[in-house]
């Protein structure tokens, strides 16, 4: 399906002559382009696939409430809505480089505790992280291809610690890996992609953002975390104000986390996002799997 430039420019009050798209890379359930119109330019997203069951508008809607909630408590942290045209989204381009773990966990400490400073929206499910995890790791495993990482990670999920939910649910993003930051000139850390956002502990996003399963998804060199490195994003967002109760239960929780995204690596269809393929195959290997599983 293409995308409705005439719609996208009406919503806007931009003029269509001589508007033109150009492309941005796609993810696992949305397709993007920059709208290039009347001397602006918007980032348009067109779901394509929801992970949640929900129709492409519906989930659509849930996001655009989601940016909207963020940017009145704390803008700055992710793109600014602008409209939501049926199946279509409209938000503010944001500028900036990739992340980058040697030189921005700081910042993304910082960043991380302003959105944990919004309260859970009443749009969005509060959910207990590691029941959440466990459940949707156990269906995406359902659906893997027999292999020796997928019997080493069925034993593994059997095992999910109890857990809990915080005692106060805060906006979370839920996935928090480097295809979904973009880092500005003025050095801030921004959140893309607000698509798996729920209500619930924050030390959720703490604990996604550390582990090999999210450092690793990357087409580039793979890049695992020490000691030091955790005590950088972590030490920036205890300083931005963020809850110190939720860095105590990150531990806690990088079992399920690991569970997850492992499992959803084993069960999603490469065919489905050519793009994403160097990154699955990485994680789906045994060894890698098992290293992952031995950390957790």
């Amino acid at each position: 399906m293409p995308f409705d430039v005439d719609a996208a420019c009406a919503a806007l009050g931009l003029d269509s002559a001589g508007a033109r798209l150009s492309p941005l890379a796609a993810g696992a359930y949305h397709a993007h382009a920059v709208l290039h119109a009347g001397g602006e330019s918007v980032v348009l997203r067109r779901c394509v696939g929801s992970q949640w069951g929900l129709r492409p508008a519906a989930q659509l809607a849930r996001e655009y409430a989601t940016l909207g909630a963020l940017h009145a408590h704390a803008p700055g942290a992710g793109p600014r809505p602008l409209a939501l045209i049926g199946e279509l989204l409209v938000e503010e381009l944001v500028r900036g480089r990739p992340f980058d773990y040697a030189s921005d966990l700081a910042g993304l400490g910082a960043s991380l505790a302003a959105v944990h400073a919004v309260p859970a929206p009443g749009h969005l499910p509060v959910v207990d992280a590691v029941a959440e995890l466990g459940a949707d790791g156990r269906a995406w495993l359902a659906r893997a291809p027999a292999s020796p990482a997928a019997s080493l990670l069925a034993r593994h999920g059997s095992k999910l610690p109890a857990h809990g939910p915080a005692a106060a649910a805060t906006l979370c993003h839920t996935d928090v890996n480097p295809g979904n930051l973009v880092v500005t000139d003025e050095g801030r850390v921004r959140l893309l992609d607000w698509e798996a956002a729920r209500g619930g502990d924050p030390a959720w996003d703490l604990a996604h953002a550390l582990p090999p399963t999210t450092t690793c998804w990357t087409d580039d060199e793979p890049v695992v975390l020490g000691e030091r490195e955790r005590g950088v994003l972590l030490a920036a967002y205890l300083a931005s104000g963020g809850d110190r109760a939720a860095v105590a239960r990150v531990p806690a929780l990088h079992r399920a986390v690991a569970f997850r995204a492992l499992a959803w690596c084993l069960g999603f269809d490469e065919g489905a996002a050519p793009a994403l393929t160097t990154r699955l195959r990485r994680l789906r290997d045994a060894n890698f799997v098992s290293a992952v599983l031995g950390r957790a």
